[in-house]
Order: structure tokens, then sequence, then C-alpha cells
């Protein structure tokens, strides 16, 4: 039995893809994901949420405002739910001008 040319570049063509590695494209997750994929997945607990809620509060008050933010994030990863929480790490995200800018023209 002959192969036509057809079948024969089929055979290549079918054999190149079965042998070659995966490109980068059809890389399932960068580093950067599985980093990001490992900070979502933490199991909800307020309490641990809550505390780091009040310890962002006193940091805030003592004016260390890049640990209140994070410690409100991370509060926030511990309990999603709680709007409270979100909503304090939310309205110190630094989108806009500093608190003791506001006001001052």
């Amino acid at each position: 039995m002959r192969r036509t040319p057809l079948a024969a570049a089929t055979a290549v063509l079918l054999s190149w893809a079965l042998v070659c590695p995966a490109l980068p494209a059809q890389d399932p997750q960068s580093p950067n994901a599985k980093r990001d994929a490992q900070l979502s997945l933490v199991k909800p607990d307020p309490k641990r949420a809550k505390k780091l809620a009040e310890q962002a509060a006193r940091e805030e008050v003592a004016g260390d405002y890049v640990r209140a933010l994070g410690d409100y994030e991370e509060a926030a990863r511990y309990a999603p739910f709680d709007v409270t929480i979100v909503g304090k790490g939310n309205a110190r995200e630094p989108s806009g001008p500093a608190p003791e800018n506001v006001g001052s023209t």
C-alpha cells in the first residue's frame, strides 16, 4: 500500500506535535499566577482577620500607612466577605492624594 503525500505530511506533522515540548503560550500558569493563586487560597479565619484589622488601625494611627495597607489587604484575604474590613483596605488605597494633602490647594 502506497502512502499519499498528504498522509505522509500528516503523519510527520502529528509526530512533530507529540515530540515537541509545549510552547510558552500553552503553559497553563506563569510563576506569578502560581504565586497569586497561593496568596488567594487562604482558609477564611474571621478572628485572625479582626486581629489584623485592629493592628492595621494601630499602624494607621501611628502614621505607618504602608504597613497598615498591607495588614488591611491580608485581613481582607482572611475575611473576604466582611464588608467593613474590605472597605477599609479599599479606602486606604493610594489612588488619590494623601489624606494630609486633601483640602489644601
